[in-house]
């Protein structure tokens, strides 16, 4: 059998005989994408430490030559696991139409066709030189949470959900890190300046965690407060000011979050859209500059939130931010004060705003009644 060899891909489809004649569970979310039984073919994605190494663990290469060198092995453990699971959900489902009834005397062999395995993540977590990894699959008795499994070699450590794959407890025994052993993290950190990557020689490629960090760079620089080289960035073309924070929420949003008064200021001067939010952080960190900044370039001091509660709602309820960049007060007394200021402004609660848009209007003056048979009156002379 030929091995496997890495050429700087960390996720990629790989068959594996043992996963061969199970249920083909390529589909989103594990879910089966054919009704022929599967070869063996999943999607493997090697968990990279956050270094600029760009090859695996070694430990990480031996999983997978292992999973390819012993199939059957590994194929008995996985179904006698997810035999083990399938009764004990059946203990609590089994009265339910919806849930498979497969018999005691072919379990394992009709198993085979109600669960396979979607994808196999390799794990930077170690024993004996060998990487642990986890199978997440589909199956027919629950698709909405799945089945998972957490592996070493072909023992079986943990069954659960689908989720169950993506790591295994570092406390299990004889289980190590190899991240935490050799290898400390980079750029992760509120105050460590963040570095755009450029893939490294040996493949030409990007490691996961740097493609995260060059797609999302201009966040980092946002919320790590690198303003000057956000600006830099937008003064050489290479940002925008109304791009997005890894939430897909407007990178101004996350300037106010951090109450950064120059780079919210900087980027409204520069076009950034209006966003909702921006000068609720402003009131919440008491930033009186701010706040007069952004009532004048047209913000709403009634702006309302996806709950329709008010700027005035979220500063009464939750009150002013427990941080060092807010202007605290020291009482009660003159937080009231600055609540008085804000409803000077004009500053509503969202019930205030409903009463007042429920308010009768003063109503015109209605049109004198003799107005539209004057104008008749009028054409008529005019035609004789």
């Amino acid at each position: 059998m030929k091995s496997f060899e890495f050429n700087g891909d960390w996720e990629f489809e790989y068959r594996f005989d043992a996963f061969a004649g199970l249920q083909s569970r390529r589909g989103s979310y594990t879910s089966q994408n054919s009704k022929d039984v599967s070869d063996g073919t999943v999607r493997v994605v090697i968990q990279d430490a956050r270094n600029n190494d760009p090859d695996p663990f070694p430990a990480q290469l031996a999983a997978i030559e292992y999973i390819q060198n012993n199939a059957q092995t590994i194929q008995h453990s996985v179904l006698e696991s997810v035999k083990a699971e399938y009764l004990k959900q059946k203990t609590q489902w089994e009265s339910e139409d919806w849930f498979p009834i497969l018999s005691d005397e072919n379990l394992t062999s009709e198993l085979k066709n109600e669960f396979g395995v979607g994808n196999v993540f390799i794990h930077y977590s170690e024993k004996d030189k060998i990487a642990t990894f986890g199978l997440e699959c589909g199956c027919s008795w629950d698709e909405e949470h799945g089945v998972g499994l957490s592996m070493h070699k072909d023992t079986v450590f943990e069954v659960g959900y689908a989720d169950t794959a993506f790591s295994i407890d570092s406390r299990t025994p004889g289980i190590t890190l190899s991240l935490s052993k050799d290898f400390p993290l980079l750029e992760d950190g509120y105050n460590v300046k963040p570095n755009f990557h450029n893939p490294h020689p040996k493949y030409s490629k990007l490691k996961p965690w740097q493609a995260e960090v060059n797609k999302h760079f201009d966040y980092y620089l946002v919320s790590r407060r690198f303003t000057d080289e956000f600006v830099q960035r937008v003064e050489n073309g290479e940002a925008d000011v109304n791009g997005k924070a890894i939430y897909g929420l407007p990178l101004i949003l996350e300037a106010a979050s951090g109450n950064n008064s120059e780079l919210v200021k900087y980027m409204i001067q520069r076009g950034a859209e209006a966003c909702t939010g921006v000068i609720t952080k402003a009131c919440h960190y008491r930033n009186f500059e701010l706040i007069n900044f952004l009532l004048l370039q047209g913000y709403n001091i009634n702006e309302q939130h996806h709950n329709r509660k008010t700027l005035l709602d979220e500063v009464q309820w939750h009150g002013l931010y427990d941080s060092p960049l807010t202007n605290k007060v020291n009482n009660e007394a003159e937080f009231d004060t600055y609540i008085a200021w804000l409803r000077s402004l004009g500053a509503l609660t969202r019930k205030e705003l409903e009463q007042q848009a429920q308010e009768p209007s003063i109503p015109t003056s209605p049109p004198h009644p003799e107005s539209k048979s004057s104008f008749w009156q009028r054409l008529f002379q005019w035609l004789k």
